[in-house]
């Protein structure tokens, strides 16, 4: 279900970006972005990353979920601007960086 949510509020986001750009809607498209803003997509986007440390606990189908979560966040991420990802950024780096302490028969097994 989590990861239903986080694709329609990135399709959603996506389907009114036009919408947005327009000045009349830059307060709406100010807000939105401060919604998303600070620690929101990286306390998220976390939750779900670690769902894959822990992938024996999970049956394929919830990784599937927790890896679509995954992406749609990163996709909402993409569009804020570089000040307003920054905690997520940094989290993704060292989350990327800790992938070499993983054995490589496991990494060669992940799907991401």
């Amino acid at each position: 279900l989590m990861a239903t949510i986080a694709e329609s509020v990135s399709i959603l986001w996506d389907s009114i970006k036009n919408e947005l750009s327009k000045s009349q809607n830059e307060t709406f498209n100010e807000l939105l972005k401060e919604i998303f803003s600070g620690n929101v997509l990286t306390e998220v986007y976390d939750h779900f990353a670690s769902k894959f440390e822990n992938e024996e606990d999970f049956e394929d189908s919830k990784l599937g979920d927790c890896f679509r979560a995954c992406v749609a966040i990163l996709h909402c991420a993409g569009k804020l601007d570089e000040p307003n990802i920054e905690g997520l950024r940094t989290q993704i780096v060292k989350n990327l960086a800790s992938l070499k302490s993983i054995p490589e028969e496991k990494r060669s097994k992940m799907n991401f």
